[in-house]
């Protein structure tokens, strides 16, 4: 059974750019790390977490510098 057989056929075209750009994503995260997709992907969604931390820990310290300047 497919994974998208629950969504209308206008989401396709959607899910497949997701898809897309999930795998570019992911690839630009680093190595692949695990036997199989499903790790991989969790492996990825941990380093985007990470990532996503740094990026708004920096945008606060960036806003807290031009406010007091």
């Amino acid at each position: 059974m497919d994974r998208d057989t629950c969504f209308p056929n206008y989401n396709m075209g959607t899910m497949a750019a997701l898809r897309r750009w999930w795998k570019y994503w992911a690839r630009a995260l680093g190595e692949k790390v695990g036997e199989d997709n499903r790790s991989a992907d969790w492996v990825a969604v941990w380093r985007t977490l990470i990532v996503l931390q740094a990026v708004i820990t920096n945008a606060f310290i960036v806003y807290n510098i031009l406010r007091k300047w």
